[in-house]
């Protein structure tokens, strides 16, 4: 009896031993299911002496201040896909550029990490987009900044660039813009995980001007508004953005303004973006005199509109606006202010004092909402004299100076 309990508890030694083994060889982690990043491709590495050398013309924009004492990493350069939506809620596929600040062996720049994203203004063309690298565009000239600076540099293209470049894009439509913005963070936070580099979402710096300015706010209302544990905000920088689209157009449609053909395709742009997104449906008449109309009906949005835009502004367009009887339009302007909260990081709101296509209007209406409504981080930075493009200098400046006292 001895003998055969003996070998009983053998053979149940022996099975829960070969139980073991066979537990430890088929339990191995489930490999995490990205839900954000598709894809991740690395475009080129540059060494440090290499960034010295692209950011050369740049110094001269700002001002002529040497910046070689600040470069302190190369950068490789990567390509990102990632899922989001559309304004009409459909799945798409975005892109955008992350560079990495790396070492003199090129690997990551060891970490905590701060990162950075940077929201593009205005492109025309579309291979100018962020993701494509393209010489002296924003992700060569400030993205490599940034990384030289040992930021992450995040870099959306927005949807209707890049990979997602067959859909419309929503030009200044806040939601989405955000939201396309944000999901290229947690694509970012994924992305970090499979490269081993040291950012988890905390220290975020934002920043972006003209468009950029607008696309920046709305996605610093976006996380401090609707999820504030998502990411660690350190400090926001918004230069010269539409942010105060309802007065905005009112003035455009009660004043003289610049006549600048450039400017005016841009209202237009986002007149015609926010007629289709909010179904409203209504011919280019509706909006625009002949013979403009018939102009921009032939060559599209930017066809060359050389008067102040309220002379070309149909009445029916103007008094709807300014009477407030055009509802539907109206509420679709409102939807798409950016400033409707109380900013809780370290704000700036910079814009220069001369800027006859996005008015300082936009960044003081702004500043001083926030402040009534209870901000007390929000700083008001006039440019003395600069325009839309005269102020991009200072505004780098700014911006560059402030973030790096912040760190």
């Amino acid at each position: 009896m001895l003998i055969l309990l003996k070998h009983v508890h053998y053979v149940w030694l022996l099975w829960l031993i070969t139980l073991a083994a066979c537990t430890n060889s088929t339990d191995t982690p489930t490999p995490v299911q990205n839900q954000y990043l598709v894809s991740s491709t690395e475009v080129a590495k540059l060494t440090k002496e290499q960034v010295v050398a692209q950011l050369g013309p740049v110094a001269s924009q700002l001002g002529g201040v040497p910046l070689t004492p600040f470069i302190q990493n190369g950068c490789t350069q990567y390509r990102l896909t990632y899922k989001t939506k559309g304004s009409d809620g459909a799945d798409v596929t975005a892109s955008g550029a992350v560079l990495v600040p790396t070492q003199a062996n090129g690997t990551p720049k060891a970490g905590p990490l701060s990162a950075l994203s940077i929201q593009h203004g205005t492109l025309f063309n579309e291979p100018d987009a962020p993701s494509y690298f393209a010489p002296n565009t924003e992700s060569t000239t400030v993205g490599v900044l940034g990384a030289a600076l040992g930021y992450l540099v995040v870099y959306p293209d927005y949807i209707g660039y890049g990979a997602s470049k067959a859909v419309p894009h929503p030009y200044e439509v806040r939601k989405v813009t955000a939201s396309t913005s944000y999901d290229m963070l947690k694509a970012v936070q994924e992305f970090v995980k499979e490269k081993n580099i040291d950012w988890t979402g905390n220290k975020l710096f934002l920043s972006g001007y003209s468009q950029g300015g607008g696309a920046t706010m709305a996605l610093q209302q976006k996380i401090e508004s609707e999820t504030p544990a998502a990411f660690t905000l350190k400090a926001v920088s918004c230069g010269a953005g539409a942010y105060d689209k309802l007065n905005f157009t009112k003035f455009l449609l009660s004043s003289p303004s610049s006549g600048d053909p450039t400017s005016n395709s841009q209202y237009l742009w986002v007149m015609t973006t926010y007629n289709r997104v909010y179904n409203l449906n209504r011919p280019i008449s509706y909006f625009l005199k002949e013979p403009y109309a018939s102009a921009v009906q032939t060559q599209g949005p930017l066809a060359p509109i050389n008067v102040s835009f309220n002379v070309a502004a149909t009445d029916a367009f103007k008094n709807g606006i300014m009477n407030g009887t055009d509802t539907d339009l109206i509420n679709a302007l409102k939807d798409n202010d950016t400033y409707n909260f109380v900013p809780k990081v370290p704000t700036l709101l910079i814009y220069g004092t001369a800027d006859t296509q996005v008015y300082p209007l936009n960044s003081i209406n702004p500043a001083d909402a926030m402040k009534k409504a209870g901000a007390t981080t929000v700083q008001l930075i006039p440019l003395p004299g600069e325009t839309h493009v005269s102020g991009i200098a200072g505004y780098l400046t700014q911006t560059i100076l402030y973030f790096q006292s912040v760190q």
